[in-house]
C-alpha cells in the first residue's frame, strides 16, 4: 500500500486525511476490484466515482471536495490496472452468499492464495470453462467458471474414503448465474491474472503472449493424457494432486522433452 496524505480546504482552514492507496491487483479488496470491473463494463461518471472511492478509501464528500489536480495525481496511481502482465496468485473476491435461504447459510469460498486447496481436476475444469468463454462470449461458461472455483464448505472435486462432499456443478452453475454480472466477470478477469502470475512461475507450460489467429479452447484432456501415461489405474490419483505440485512436474518434463 501506498500512503498519500490529502489535504482540502475548510471554512476554518485546511484538513489533513491520510490515505492508503493500493499499488497491485495483490493489495485490492473484493469491493474495489468489482467497483472497477462495473466501470470498465459500462464507463460512466456514477461509475467512476464509485471505484474512485473505493480505490482511494474516501468518502463520497471528500471526493467532491477534491480539485481537477487531487483527482488526477490520484487517479494515476490506478494505472496498474491496465497492465496484467504481473498477474496476481490471489482471489480478489473471498466469498459469494451461498444458496441458502437465509443469511447465515454458507457462503461460497474462493481457493487459497497460490491456488492452495485446488486439485488437478479443479484446475482443469476451471481453465476449460474459462477458455470456452474466451473464444465464445457465451455467458454460461463464465457461470460454470465461477461455479467450479467457488465452492461451499466441505465440498470437493475428489472424495475420498466418504471425506468431502462432491460438487453439483450444473446445478450450482444455474444459482451463480443469480449473481451480479460484475462480480461474475470480475471471476473471469482474476483467473486471467491467476493464468499470468501462472506463466512466471511455469513458462514453459504456461507460454505468455498472444496466439496467432482465433483463440482455441484449451486441449487439457490431451494434455492429461500424456501427464497419466500408462499409469490408467492410478488416475484418481493424479485427479486429486494438489495442482501446483502437477504443474511442477509438467513442466519439468516438457523442458526435458525440448533438449
Amino acid at each position: 500500500m501506498r500512503e498519500v496524505v490529502v489535504e482540502s480546504k475548510r471554512l476554518w482552514g485546511r484538513k489533513r486525511k491520510c490515505l492508503h492507496v493500493p499499488e497491485s491487483y495483490g493489495e485490492l479488496d473484493g469491493a474495489c476490484f468489482v467497483a472497477w470491473v462495473e466501470w470498465v463494463l459500462k464507463p460512466s461518471a456514477e461509475g467512476q466515482e464509485r471505484f474512485l472511492s473505493a480505490f482511494w478509501g474516501v468518502g463520497r464528500s471528500l471526493l467532491l471536495r477534491m480539485d481537477g489536480f487531487q483527482r488526477y495525481k490520484l487517479a494515476e496511481l490506478a494505472g496498474f490496472l491496465s497492465d496484467m502482465d504481473a498477474g496476481t496468485d490471489r482471489f480478489i473476491i473471498p466469498s459469494f452468499p451461498g444458496p441458502g435461504m437465509f443469511e447465515f447459510s454458507p457462503r461460497l469460498y474462493a481457493p487459497g492464495d497460490r491456488l492452495g486447496g485446488v486439485c488437478l481436476q479443479q484446475f482443469m475444469t476451471a481453465d476449460t470453462y474459462y477458455s470456452y468463454y474466451v473464444v465464445t462470449r457465451r455467458e454460461e461458461f463464465l457461470d460454470l467458471l465461477v461455479a467450479a472455483l467457488y465452492l461451499l464448505p466441505g465440498e470437493c472435486y475428489m472424495p475420498r474414503g466418504g471425506r468431502g462432499k462432491p460438487l453439483d456443478l450444473q446445478g450450482r452453475s444455474a444459482y451463480v448465474a443469480t449473481l451480479p454480472y460484475a462480480s461474475r466477470y470480475a471471476v473471469f478477469v482474476n483467473w486471467s491474472l491467476v493464468k499470468s502470475w501462472l506463466g512466471h512461475l511455469f513458462p514453459s507450460m504456461f507460454p505468455r503472449g498472444e496466439a496467432d489467429g482465433k483463440p482455441k479452447p484449451a486441449d487439457w484432456l490431451s494434455l492429461f493424457d500424456a501427464f497419466v501415461g500408462e499409469h490408467v489405474a492410478e488416475m484418481g490419483a493424479y485427479q486429486s494432486m494438489a495442482c501446483m505440485d502437477a504443474f511442477r512436474i509438467i513442466d519439468r518434463k516438457i523442458k526435458e522433452g525440448r533438449k
